[in-house]
């Protein structure tokens, strides 16, 4: 979810854009798909309890109607697509403070380890027009592999960035919800805990594939007090290598020297 004020920049006058990633093999009177006028491939997405976008200014809720697909995966089961909501706030901020527009829904992924299988989302992005024009983007793709640690006694630990398409060093990001085995640092870096609790050793194949899939969900921070959501699956896969047992120690740079060549 990002969002930027319009080319109006007198108004309060926002879009947000809602990206979301859905199976493709589901099949349900929940998804309807259709054609836009230029050709292109919409989709109408529905659920269990049904995804909407609440600007939390007290207006009526918006629903993905016309979702525009912006790329799939076949052999990983997934179709990501993209709408755009406009929306025109009464004040540029909440008196104050920023507004919160939500995006929620249900359900997550029924594999899902670590209790968030079938379990609903509430995503929040923080707007606020006296501080910012735009938000960043995140770029990060909605389902990542990493390597399962199997070996006793190994370095279990996997690790794998979250990007903005905006290059801004002031960017930190912090996790959406509390998972064991979860870190992540202010520069993006998640660290998972591969044998955590609630993950079993021996991963439930699929697709001829043994994965565990875990949920983990993130902020990246911008501005004061402003804030856009992402959440991704994470596939585990067991690697065949065998993982290195002893590491040697870090090279550090007590005194560096800047080298010239010529």
């Amino acid at each position: 979810m990002f969002w930027k004020r319009t080319s109006d920049l007198s108004s309060n006058t926002i879009e947000v854009t809602i990206e979301s990633a859905w199976r493709r093999d589901y099949s349900s009177t929940y998804f309807t798909a259709a054609l836009g006028s230029s050709g292109e491939s919409l989709m109408k997405i529905n659920g269990k309890q049904t995804p909407k976008i609440d600007f939390g200014d007290g207006t009526e809720a918006k629903y993905l109607e016309a979702v525009r697909i912006t790329a799939y995966s076949e052999q990983e089961n997934w179709f990501l697509g993209e709408e755009t909501f406009t929306h025109t706030f009464d004040t540029p901020n909440n008196a104050g403070r920023p507004w919160n527009v939500s995006f929620t829904g249900c359900c997550r992924m029924r594999n899902l380890l670590q209790g968030q299988a079938d379990k609903p989302w509430d995503m929040t992005t923080r707007v606020d027009l006296v501080e910012a024009d735009t938000s960043p983007r995140i770029v990060s793709l909605p389902v990542i592999h990493v390597r399962k640690v199997t070996t006793p006694n190994a370095n279990q630990n996997s690790t794998f960035r979250l990007h903005t398409s905006e290059l801004d060093p002031s960017i930190t990001w912090s996790l959406g919800h509390a998972a064991a085995g979860q870190f992540i640092r202010r520069d993006g870096t998640v660290e998972l805990n591969t044998k955590a609790a609630g993950i079993p050793a021996d991963c439930t194949p699929a697709n001829g594939v043994a994965v565990c899939a875990v949920n983990v969900m993130a902020y990246a921070h911008f501005g004061k007090s402003l804030s856009i959501p992402v959440d991704l699956v994470v596939m585990m896969i067991p690697d065949p290598y065998p993982e290195f047992i002893d590491f040697p120690p870090r090279q550090v740079c007590v005194q560096c020297v800047e080298y010239t060549y010529t």
